[in-house]
């Protein structure tokens, strides 16, 4: 049969969101990073040259010229005026800003897999803006908003704001988070009822009136039964207890699996036929009738999901723009503080955000310990072979020639 193209690509596309949203965890992440591009960035900082330019492209070409990099170094523009304070307080600060580095990022990463979710896992949804720019392009083309984050505060001061700022937007995603999943949770739980097996599903929508005999004497039972189990519970149903209506027996329905039936008979024999039918692995479902705004209910609750969808989407986009900002000053404020602490003062210093290709990390940290040897050893020292001071002003298991800090994009898992 022929199949027009426009069909055709559209099942392609369905077949790849349900594909989609069948992944495990694991395997949706490595999914996700392939199609969303997740970027890696180092941030690089180093003492500064005549010209700034010039330690862009001299490392730029090094790095091209051994097909180390995905894309050209680009200089974050770290302010080299912000107000520094004492050696020592921005040593306890080095500590800090480490801490609240990591806790901002996790918030980042919350909203990014919240606004996942509700875009139903599709990664051909539009793409988050920063600033009307997407989150790579915000920094590499990074510029510090004194509007905003004044440099007349001290460092400390700022770096208290963002994680204030950021906090709150962590505790109102909780809040909105809860709520969204609590419906979507009521959601799933009526939609397993009704597309479930025999022994779980809703028989509300499958007896009906006629079904059921209700009168002072008799009463009706609902039995689920392996279909393989079939032709041996119709020659034992009537004689597995007293008074059991002869021939009442009638298949309501079947899956794959199981088949309900319905038996008729006196009340005073219901729960021995239940605990006899236990035996012989025969299940009696309990039915309640349904009430005439349960459909209603599950249909309010669908809109309203929606609706939170839609104002969990538009909140999420705007705050993971807002933390997201945040972030990157704060790794602005990290770079700052320690090539201060790494170069001296005054601050004068060029940062680097360098994007390594896979699998080659390895040898560009070799070209960078090459082309930075003067600044120092280009061999990493474990964290047990120095002094405390050093690994107070490090902050790190390891130490380069250069002030070393990590950008991961990939904020989607």
């Amino acid at each position: 049969h022929r199949v027009d193209r426009r069909q055709r690509q559209m099942c392609i596309r369905d077949r790849y969101q349900r594909r989609v949203r069948g992944f495990s965890k694991s395997f949706r992440k490595t999914f996700v990073r392939s199609t969303m591009e997740g970027k890696e960035y180092w941030v690089v900082s180093v003492p500064a040259q005549e010209r700034d330019d010039s330690a862009v492209e001299g490392l730029n070409r090094f790095l091209k010229s051994r097909d180390l990099i995905t894309e050209q170094v680009y200089k974050f523009d770290v302010p080299t005026n912000l107000r520094v304070g004492s050696i020592d307080s921005l040593m306890a600060l080095s500590d800090d800003l480490q801490k609240i580095d990591i806790s901002i990022e996790n918030t980042v990463r919350k909203l990014g897999r919240q606004l996942w979710e509700v875009m139903d896992n599709r990664p051909e949804r539009k793409e988050i803006l920063i600033n009307n720019t997407p989150p790579d392009t915000y920094v590499t083309k990074f510029k510090w908003e004194d509007a905003r984050f004044s440099r007349r505060k001290g460092l400390k001061e700022l770096s208290d704001e963002l994680k204030i700022q950021v906090g709150k937007i962590e505790d109102e995603l909780k809040t909105k988070s809860s709520d969204y999943n609590s419906i979507t949770q009521e959601i799933n739980a009526a939609e397993r009822k009704e597309g479930g097996t025999l022994m779980v599903r809703d028989l509300a929508g499958i007896v009906s009136k006629e079904h059921i005999t209700e009168t002072d004497y008799l009463t009706t039972l609902f039995v689920v039964v392996a279909k393989s189990d079939v032709k041996e519970f119709y020659k034992k149903y009537e004689n597995i207890t007293e008074f059991i209506l002869p021939g009442s027996a009638q298949v309501l329905a079947e899956d794959q699996e199981y088949t309900l039936l319905s038996v008729i008979l006196f009340k005073k024999v219901s729960e021995d036929f239940k605990n006899l039918s236990r035996e012989q692995r025969w299940t009696v479902r309990k039915y309640e009738a349904p009430s005439s705004s349960t459909k209603k209910d599950t249909k309010d609750l669908i809109t309203k999901r929606d609706r939170l969808r839609g104002t969990l989407t538009k909140w999420c986009n705007s705050n993971f723009a807002e933390a997201f900002v945040a972030w990157v000053h704060l790794k602005c404020i990290r770079t700052f503080v320690e090539s201060v602490l790494r170069f001296g003062l005054p601050a004068n210093f060029i940062a680097m955000l360098v994007l390594p290709k896979r699998k080659s990390e390895k040898k560009v940290r070799e070209a960078l310990a090459q082309i930075y040897k003067s600044l120092g050893t280009g061999d990493d020292y474990e964290k047990d072979d120095m002094d405390t001071t050093t690994v107070a002003i490090l902050g790190s298991a390891k130490f380069y020639p250069y002030v070393y800090l990590e950008l991961n994009l990939d904020i989607w898992l």
